[in-house]
């Protein structure tokens, strides 16, 4: 509900290129998705609309009413993931965590998402945008061998799977995980959701064997996302992954940092103490009369 107002500087002496003097930055809480902003757009009164809370049908029919406009997707390199709470059953077991990782498919999920400006999870928990991003390093879709996994583990065809807690923002991801799960590994498991303060007090203060969770990059590397990040959210330790992040953090060789990073990735994927859901990208639309 409020604006703020980015002024260029006439004392600025460095070099700069545009004819941009002042740009006014509308603010709208991602809850309230205000449904003024299309008809602001249509009118002309915004020169560029943030679209990814809007909706994707929303989003769609501005594109479609202005022909004439822009679409421009950026990594913003953030991701949404789920954490398995590995110090009790059934996610210490890793055939469990890895199962439920073949058993979700990344591509489907963002396709009947709520919202603009997701993409498929193919890559490790470095989002597109940050160095160090390893595309194609997760496992590609396979239910049958979801379904194998939980068999070894001791739930052939989910039977005998133990209730579990499970908690998802925002809602509609609680669903279309749920139904993604009934489906590939016969597993129907309740989930719960709630205000978004709330949540966040709720997952910190009891641990539900699995809740979705966010993370965007701090600064753009990896070890935001492969330290920090794990740190904050997940209890799994694993020496090998540990000693090569910790090494990249002071290898001052980008390409061998690099290097190292992907191999503390391939141990993540492998050992999943959490799994990437989507990335996220900032997608706007543009009057055609901004021009870059």
């Amino acid at each position: 509900g409020q604006s703020m107002s980015l002024v260029r500087n006439p004392q600025y002496h460095g070099s700069y290129s545009g004819n941009v003097g002042r740009v006014r930055l509308v603010f709208v809480g991602m809850e309230t998705r205000d449904p003024q902003l299309p008809a602001l757009y249509d009118a002309g009164e915004l020169d560029i609309l943030r679209v990814n809370e809007l909706g994707s049908s929303v989003a769609e029919g501005l594109c479609r009413r202005n022909p004439g406009s822009r679409v421009v997707r950026v990594p913003s390199q953030a991701l949404h993931f789920l954490v398995f709470d590995m110090t009790r059953p059934p996610f210490d077991d890793p055939r469990v965590r890895r199962a439920f990782v073949l058993g979700t498919d990344s591509g489907a999920l963002v396709s009947a998402g709520p919202a603009a400006g997701l993409l498929p999870a193919t890559g490790g928990l470095t989002p597109p945008g940050v160095p160090g991003h390893c595309p194609e390093i997760a496992p590609p879709f396979d239910p049958q061998r979801a379904r194998q996994l939980l068999a070894e583990a001791g739930y052939p065809d989910g039977r005998g799977f133990p209730a579990i807690t499970f908690m998802a923002y925002p809602p509609p991801v609680g669903e279309l995980l749920r139904t993604q799960w009934r489906h590939n590994m016969g597993l129907d498991i309740p989930w719960a959701t709630m205000e978004w303060g709330e949540y966040l007090r709720t997952v910190n203060r009891n641990q539900p064997h699995v809740h979705v969770m966010g993370w965007h990059a701090d600064y753009p590397d990896p070890d935001s996302f492969l330290r920090v990040c794990l740190a904050q959210h997940s209890m799994w330790r694993n020496e090998r992954y540990d000693e090569l992040v910790q090494k990249a953090r002071r290898v001052l060789d980008q390409g061998e940092r690099m290097r190292l990073y992907r191999q503390a990735e391939e141990i993540l994927v492998a050992e999943a103490p959490l799994m990437v859901l989507a990335y996220r990208e900032t997608v706007v639309l543009v009057q055609p009369w901004v021009k870059s």
